[in-house]
């Protein structure tokens, strides 16, 4: 029950990371599915896994490398 209320204040943390990526959802699913205590662990390793796509055009967004993301989760929980 509790971790349906801090929905919205880990949605707007992870925005506030890594603002408007391309795999937004599949990004803050990741960090959602994780227990409570690790959230903050898990947006840090987000944020520092962002690719930024050289802009062929204004519209193009970035992307969270999940798989990097990943690797840095393994290396910070140990």
């Amino acid at each position: 029950m509790i971790k349906r209320i801090l929905k919205t204040k880990l949605r707007v943390y992870l925005y506030k990371s890594i603002g408007e990526a391309a795999n937004f959802e599949s990004a803050f699913n990741w960090a959602y599915t994780s227990p409570i205590w690790e959230w903050k662990l898990r947006v840090l390793c987000l944020s520092n896994s962002v690719d930024y796509p050289i802009l062929k055009n204004e519209y193009q967004k970035k992307i969270v490398d999940l798989g990097k993301a990943s690797e840095l989760w393994k290396f910070f929980h140990k």
